[in-house]
């Protein structure tokens, strides 16, 4: 009888070293478990906030262009509204100052990156000095495509018609296409996005 009571004892006194190592096994899985969905949340929230971050910088940069592009007039010293045009680099003028007189712009691609120059007319008569063009960096870790940024539609065309051929005509342009695709990194991993928009210059449109 007291070999009995002795034999219940020592089996209700504790965790076997079984037990124990197995309730330790179980917690290492659980806190593996967490880990692992806790890095798996934070990559899905960095990678939205770059998708969202790309997305809303894009925004900002087209809405730029286009209300530069539409508002396009001839230059203040009488040259034609859109002095170059090629796949890399669009020059044109416009009075985005705000002064009643017309800016020279320019939009291009270097160095992986868009950029924005701007020269402002002086003097009398009116020239552009380009030696005192002001550079501002638009959106970097651009990958261009073969087609290059821009492309460019004659009258009575869309952008999913073909583009103008080169040597172009400055004159036969009515619809400016832009199409720039970037790089994203999050952690580590690189993906491609890209915007496309496109643009008339009402100074044009009926000509």
């Amino acid at each position: 009888m007291n070999n009995d009571i002795k034999e219940k004892q020592k089996k209700s006194a504790g965790f076997t070293l079984l037990e124990i190592m197995m309730t330790i096994a179980i917690i290492l899985i659980i806190f593996v478990a967490l880990g692992s969905l806790i890095t798996n949340f934070s990559y899905l929230s960095n990678f939205i906030f770059a998708r969202v971050g790309s997305q809303s910088e894009m925004n900002d940069v087209f809405s730029r262009m286009i209300n530069e592009l539409r508002r396009a007039t001839a230059a203040s010293d009488g040259a034609y509204v859109i002095q170059s045009a090629s796949t890399s680099s669009l020059v044109f003028f416009s009075d985005v100052i705000g002064d009643s007189n017309t800016e020279r712009v320019r939009y291009y691609y270097e160095s992986g990156a868009l950029k924005r120059g701007l020269v402002v007319a002086s003097g009398t008569p009116v020239v552009y000095d380009t030696s005192k063009e002001t550079i501002l960096i638009l959106v970097k870790n651009i990958t261009t495509a073969s087609s290059g940024i821009f492309s460019y539609y004659g009258a009575g065309s869309d952008v999913s018609s073909t583009p103008l051929t080169y040597p172009l005509n400055i004159s036969d342009i009515r619809v400016i296409k832009i199409n720039i695709s970037i790089t994203e990194t999050t952690r580590g991993v690189k993906s491609s996005r890209n915007f496309t928009t496109a643009v008339t210059p009402r100074s044009i449109l009926f000509q």
